[in-house]
């Protein structure tokens, strides 16, 4: 029975598949983790200067601060 059809991959497998293809395609990975975590440590301290209504400059403080606060 040569005409058996291949089961479809799951969802998983076609993420992973689409994820890895994606990854071997990125180029210059290290300067790419360089250039995030440089962006995300002066988010952190120096935070974003519309946010200046928050005793917070921290992007990241005010995001924790606007999710964990109770509904309106």
């Amino acid at each position: 029975m040569a005409d058996d059809p291949q089961p479809a991959p799951t969802l998983a497998e076609e993420f992973l598949a689409e994820f890895r293809a994606g990854w071997a395609r990125l180029p210059d990975k290290p300067l790419f983790f360089t250039l995030l975590g440089a962006w995300t440590v002066l988010f952190h301290f120096l935070g974003h200067c519309s946010f200046n209504f928050t005793d917070q400059p921290s992007l990241f403080a005010w995001m924790w601060g606007a999710w964990s606060a109770p509904a309106l």
